[in-house]
Protein backbone atom coordinates (compact mmCIF):
# COMPACT_ATOMS: atom_id res chain seq x y z
CA UNK A 1 0.00 0.00 0.00
CA UNK A 2 2.53 2.57 0.95
CA UNK A 3 4.79 1.88 -2.08
CA UNK A 4 1.63 2.12 -4.44
CA UNK A 5 0.91 5.72 -2.42
CA UNK A 6 4.13 6.77 -2.85
CA UNK A 7 4.42 6.08 -6.63
CA UNK A 8 1.27 7.77 -6.68
CA UNK A 9 1.71 11.32 -4.71
CA UNK A 10 5.20 11.26 -6.59
CA UNK A 11 3.94 11.03 -9.94
CA UNK A 12 1.22 13.43 -8.77
CA UNK A 13 4.08 15.98 -7.46
CA UNK A 14 6.16 15.40 -10.77
CA UNK A 15 3.21 16.48 -13.05
CA UNK A 16 3.79 20.07 -14.49
CA UNK A 17 -0.24 19.65 -16.06
CA UNK A 18 -3.89 19.30 -13.97
CA UNK A 19 -4.47 16.42 -15.99
CA UNK A 20 -4.50 12.51 -15.12
CA UNK A 21 -1.54 10.55 -16.64
CA UNK A 22 -0.99 7.45 -17.03
CA UNK A 23 1.01 6.33 -13.96
CA UNK A 24 -1.54 7.93 -12.03
CA UNK A 25 -4.25 5.98 -13.38
CA UNK A 26 -2.09 2.87 -13.44
CA UNK A 27 -1.15 3.63 -9.09
CA UNK A 28 -4.77 5.07 -9.08
CA UNK A 29 -5.98 1.26 -8.86
CA UNK A 30 -4.01 -0.71 -6.79
CA UNK A 31 -4.48 2.51 -4.29
CA UNK A 32 -7.95 2.38 -4.21
CA UNK A 33 -8.18 -1.45 -3.80
CA UNK A 34 -5.76 -1.36 -0.62
CA UNK A 35 -8.05 1.18 0.45
CA UNK A 36 -11.17 -0.75 -0.09
CA UNK A 37 -10.02 -4.12 1.60
CA UNK A 38 -8.59 -1.55 4.53
CA UNK A 39 -12.21 -0.21 5.05
CA UNK A 40 -13.64 -3.28 5.47
CA UNK A 41 -11.37 -4.78 7.23
CA UNK A 42 -11.91 -2.27 10.03
CA UNK A 43 -15.61 -2.01 9.85
CA UNK A 44 -15.94 -5.89 10.18
CA UNK A 45 -13.86 -5.98 12.80
CA UNK A 46 -15.41 -3.23 14.56
CA UNK A 47 -18.13 -5.15 14.09
CA UNK A 48 -17.15 -7.91 15.84
CA UNK A 49 -15.98 -5.97 18.67
CA UNK A 50 -19.76 -3.97 18.93
CA UNK A 51 -20.71 -7.74 18.84
CA UNK A 52 -18.59 -9.05 21.67
CA UNK A 53 -19.01 -6.08 24.01
CA UNK A 54 -23.23 -6.75 23.37
CA UNK A 55 -22.55 -10.37 24.12
CA UNK A 56 -20.71 -9.33 27.52
CA UNK A 57 -23.40 -6.63 28.43
CA UNK A 58 -20.27 -3.74 28.73
CA UNK A 59 -22.78 -0.89 28.02
CA UNK A 60 -19.91 1.88 28.59
CA UNK A 61 -17.62 0.19 26.04
CA UNK A 62 -20.53 -0.88 23.76
CA UNK A 63 -21.45 3.09 23.57
CA UNK A 64 -18.08 4.25 23.15
CA UNK A 65 -17.06 1.86 19.84
CA UNK A 66 -20.86 2.51 18.43
CA UNK A 67 -19.69 6.47 18.57
CA UNK A 68 -16.39 5.62 16.89
CA UNK A 69 -18.50 3.52 14.14
CA UNK A 70 -20.66 6.35 13.74
CA UNK A 71 -17.46 8.56 13.36
CA UNK A 72 -15.92 6.54 10.47
CA UNK A 73 -19.15 5.91 8.35
CA UNK A 74 -19.23 9.48 8.35
CA UNK A 75 -15.59 10.14 7.43
CA UNK A 76 -16.72 7.48 4.87
CA UNK A 77 -19.72 9.58 3.14
CA UNK A 78 -17.86 12.94 3.44
CA UNK A 79 -15.20 11.21 1.65
CA UNK A 80 -17.24 9.65 -0.91
CA UNK A 81 -19.06 13.02 -1.88
CA UNK A 82 -15.91 14.75 -2.08
CA UNK A 83 -13.91 12.24 -4.49
CA UNK A 84 -17.44 12.38 -6.68
CA UNK A 85 -16.92 16.65 -6.49
CA UNK A 86 -13.19 16.33 -7.33
CA UNK A 87 -14.24 13.84 -10.24
CA UNK A 88 -16.89 16.24 -10.94
CA UNK A 89 -14.32 18.88 -11.07
CA UNK A 90 -11.30 17.26 -13.08
CA UNK A 91 -13.90 15.99 -16.02
CA UNK A 92 -15.35 19.25 -16.42
CA UNK A 93 -12.06 21.05 -16.86
CA UNK A 94 -12.54 23.46 -13.94
CA UNK A 95 -9.68 22.56 -11.82
CA UNK A 96 -7.57 23.29 -15.04
CA UNK A 97 -8.97 27.17 -14.86
CA UNK A 98 -9.35 27.68 -11.07
CA UNK A 99 -5.92 26.76 -10.03
CA UNK A 100 -6.50 29.28 -7.39
CA UNK A 101 -8.18 26.86 -5.73
CA UNK A 102 -6.73 23.57 -6.03
CA UNK A 103 -5.07 23.45 -2.61
CA UNK A 104 -8.77 22.81 -1.48
CA UNK A 105 -8.98 19.78 -3.41
CA UNK A 106 -5.50 18.69 -2.41
CA UNK A 107 -5.47 19.20 1.50
CA UNK A 108 -8.80 18.18 1.96
CA UNK A 109 -8.32 14.41 2.90
CA UNK A 110 -5.41 15.29 5.14
CA UNK A 111 -7.94 17.83 7.27
CA UNK A 112 -10.42 15.02 6.74
CA UNK A 113 -7.77 12.27 8.85
CA UNK A 114 -6.84 14.85 11.16
CA UNK A 115 -10.83 15.47 12.32
CA UNK A 116 -10.94 11.48 12.96
CA UNK A 117 -7.62 11.79 14.39
CA UNK A 118 -8.98 14.48 16.65
CA UNK A 119 -12.14 12.78 17.49
CA UNK A 120 -10.49 9.79 18.18
CA UNK A 121 -8.61 11.16 20.86
CA UNK A 122 -11.90 13.43 22.23
CA UNK A 123 -13.45 9.57 22.85
CA UNK A 124 -10.16 8.02 24.31
CA UNK A 125 -9.35 11.09 26.63
CA UNK A 126 -8.06 10.21 30.28
CA UNK A 127 -11.88 10.81 32.40
CA UNK A 128 -12.74 9.81 35.89
CA UNK A 129 -14.36 7.06 34.36
CA UNK A 130 -11.63 5.40 32.31
CA UNK A 131 -11.54 2.50 34.65
CA UNK A 132 -14.84 1.44 33.03
CA UNK A 133 -12.88 0.60 30.34
CA UNK A 134 -10.03 -1.24 31.43
CA UNK A 135 -10.58 -5.20 30.08
CA UNK A 136 -12.58 -7.48 32.34
CA UNK A 137 -13.20 -11.42 32.04
CA UNK A 138 -16.60 -12.29 32.21
CA UNK A 139 -16.73 -15.05 35.05
CA UNK A 140 -18.46 -17.49 33.88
Amino acid sequence: FFFFAVVQRVSELSSHTSAVTFMQYVTMLPVAALDLVFFFWIFRSLGDVIGQLEAREQGVKLNLYRKFRVILVSTMLIATIWSFVYSWVVVSGQIASDWESKWIFDGFFDVLHMCVLVAIMVLWRPTTNSAAFEYQKVVS
